[in-house]
């Protein structure tokens, strides 16, 4: 940037705060500012900054009369603060009431107790099942958004809820969303799922018996359901699943992208009390895989809700 006069002086050069470096041509002054590389940011403020899509997210879906409620509730609480940021103050304490959540679990930061928090219930958080050294780690990559995940060594190790109560699901609408990635396959591999403890004919289960077939069953007293799976999964690929179900209708999304749709679906999981993830099969073993972002809702998200919270993840996206 050309300038007349930096300073005090027509002939300033050098460098301030290692962030303004003022230098001279032959014919005029320049000024020049450095770029920063971005801050590092920890698990925690990872799992807090994907809190905070779903803010917006739902902030976004809100008619204008709701909109306005809360931009009235702003300009009376004497905070000087927005509306939007008022509603981002009641739905950061409460993401289960304000945010339609059963169940979130970005899975990458550890409390204590080798727990995963759920943000929509702390008293029914992720517990690791078998915390011994090297069988799970949280993984760092170069990606801008979701950082870190959290890989699965061995298949026997397995994180679960406590099953001491119903999660709140209901068997007309819900969505589920999760990172996944294959890195290596044995043979079956269960990622991810929800049921009622003992009960084999209840619950959702996201499962591979193929490299390239990622497959949902829905156990169910009358038969088993199976929906339309996704059959271009490449292993070592890292992909945004998502499933919604209202009124019958089950949709698979991949990256944001409708992929299948099945229609007179109806689950059997309002009776789920547990929620697991890297979930393992009797004689499996060896696989490796990588589950983030664990999320589900009360309602059916749209197309276009789906596609915003994939752009908003930047998947593959490297550090800029």
């Amino acid at each position: 940037m050309k300038i007349k006069g930096p300073l005090l002086s027509i002939n300033a050069h050098g460098t301030i705060a290692n962030t303004l470096t003022f230098s001279k041509r032959k014919t005029h002054q320049h000024l020049r500012s450095k770029q920063k590389q971005n801050k590092k940011i920890t698990p925690k403020q990872q799992e807090w900054r994907l809190l905070m899509d779903f803010v917006s997210l739902k902030w976004a879906s809100l008619n204008d009369d709701e909109k306005a409620a809360y931009t009235v509730q702003a300009q009376t609480s004497q905070r000087n603060i927005t509306g939007f940021q008022m509603f981002a103050s009641y739905a950061m304490k409460d993401p289960k009431e304000y945010l339609d959540f059963i169940f979130f679990c970005p899975f990458v930061y550890e409390a204590p107790a080798n727990e995963f928090i759920n943000y929509a219930d702390q008293t029914y958080n992720i517990l690791s099942t078998n915390p011994t050294l090297g069988r799970y780690e949280i993984i760092t990559r170069n990606t801008r958004k979701t950082k870190y995940t959290n890989r699965s060594i061995e298949d026997r190790n397995y994180f679960t809820t406590p099953k001491t109560k119903p999660i709140g699901i209901s068997n007309s609408e819900f969505t589920v969303i999760f990172l996944y990635r294959l890195i290596k396959y044995v043979s079956v591999v269960r990622p991810f799922g929800f049921s009622e403890s003992a009960n084999y004919d209840s619950g959702f289960f996201m499962y591979q018996d193929e490299i390239d077939r990622i497959k949902i069953v829905l156990p169910h007293p009358d038969g088993d359901i199976y929906p339309k799976a996704y059959d271009n999964y490449t292993i070592g690929e890292e992909v945004l699943m998502s499933y919604t179900l209202k009124d019958g209708d089950f949709k698979v999304y991949v990256n944001g992208n409708l992929e299948t749709e099945s229609i007179n679906v109806v689950p059997n999981v309002a009776v789920s009390n547990k929620i697991t993830i890297h979930g393992w099969v009797a004689a499996s073993t060896g696989n490796i895989s990588e589950m983030s972002y664990v999320t589900i809702l009360n309602r059916e998200l749209s197309a276009s809700e789906i596609k915003t919270i994939y752009k908003s993840l930047k998947i593959n996206q490297g550090d800029k």
